[in-house]
């Protein structure tokens, strides 16, 4: 029996994933762009946050931004019902990007492609943050 369970859990992990499952905030409104094909792009900015206490007691807390992009109709529903402060579940796959820079510079990025977006914020109690719950956003926070 637990030779079995060991089998199964080589055979699990012995293939590859790629799965990306974010909650957070958005720290902008969403950014529409067409592309040449006609599909609609919508580019979202997540936050994340993570709070614990150090060694000695010390609350501490660190804020992470998230690059999102969905496409289609699911581009279209971003669009037309989140904003700024909005509380969303994404789930998607990470996608690396590299180029170089006018400078010559080589430079990458991570961004995680939608698959689904969960609106989180309840109906009724739309925003479900107050506006001082969520980082400001002035684009230099993001470091891509």
């Amino acid at each position: 029996m637990g030779r079995r369970a060991f089998t199964t859990t080589l055979c699990l992990w012995s293939r590859t994933m790629n799965v990306a499952m974010l909650t957070g905030h958005l720290g902008a409104n969403p950014e529409a762009k067409k592309l040449d094909s006609g599909t609609l792009l919508c580019r979202l900015s997540v936050a994340t946050n993570k709070r614990w206490s150090d060694k000695d007691g010390e609350r501490k807390e660190r804020t992470d931004w998230h690059r999102v992009v969905a496409f289609g109709p699911l581009a279209e529903n971003c669009l037309e019902y989140l904003s700024k402060g909005s509380h969303v579940a994404i789930q998607g796959e990470l996608q690396t990007n590299s180029w170089q820079d006018e400078d010559g510079n080589n430079r990458r990025d991570v961004q995680v492609l939608a698959k689904s977006v969960e609106f989180l914020d309840k109906k009724d109690d739309a925003p479900a943050v107050d506006s001082d719950d969520v980082p400001e956003f002035d684009g230099d926070d993001i470091p891509f």
